[in-house]
């Protein structure tokens, strides 16, 4: 294996470890956000919600780390766009599952905005 392919493997495998725990976190601010709509919507608790936005926050801050870390990566994996390398569907896969659970947590926060938009009863 030539220095080049040991750099292409090492990058393509950064990438799949890195898209993996991003996976991960975004399946966490997930639940975030659905635990956010309950507080809205069935609790009214606010407390909860500006608490849930934080750790949300938090998460966010870490997915940026890690974006932050695989940005090398990416450059040498963009490269290899034009070749036909081993670890393409695995990388495709990952990133389709990144997609999912970020198109999951927008159709929770819509339900979110929807709930902040009804006005709710005032408890006396």
């Amino acid at each position: 294996m030539t220095t080049q392919e040991q750099e292409n493997d090492d990058a393509v495998r950064m990438l799949l470890c890195g898209y993996r725990e991003e996976v991960n976190l975004y399946e966490e601010i997930r639940r975030v956000c659905l635990e956010q709509r309950e507080a809205l919507a069935v609790r009214q608790d606010l407390a909860q919600v500006c608490d849930l936005l934080d750790e949300k926050d938090d998460i966010l801050r870490l997915i940026g780390e890690i974006d932050v870390q695989m940005s090398d990566a990416k450059t040498v994996v963009l490269n290899l766009c034009s070749e036909d390398w081993p670890e393409r569907e695995k990388l495709g896969e990952v990133l389709d599952r990144v997609t999912g659970v970020i198109e999951d947590v927008r159709r929770i926060e819509q339900e979110t905005v929807k709930c902040l938009a009804t006005p709710q009863p005032v408890a006396v």
